[in-house]
């Protein structure tokens, strides 16, 4: 059995109502799975781009405050459900 780590992100509202629209329309079951899906997709883009195969540490990623950890996640959701919904 997997063991899951829960994380508080916020969301521009249309990217939550996004989300809450692939749940309804049955491609997920709910919005952690959605949610779960896209950062998996950004996380497997972002590996090797320090040139190893491991994902950049997050303080790499961000480069002072502490809110720009949501953006980043916003931004790799927002990615992600772009890409999903112009399938």
């Amino acid at each position: 059995m997997s063991v899951y780590e829960r994380i508080t992100v916020r969301l521009l509202p249309e990217d939550a109502d996004a989300l809450y629209d692939m749940v309804d329309s049955g491609k997920y079951r709910n919005i952690s799975e959605a949610a779960s899906a896209a950062i998996r997709e950004f996380v497997e883009a972002h590996k090797g781009e320090t040139g190893t195969s491991e994902v950049p540490p997050l303080e790499e990623l961000i480069d002072e405050e502490p809110k720009e950890v949501d953006q980043k996640i916003q931004e790799a959701v927002r990615a992600y459900l772009e890409k999903r919904m112009n399938v």
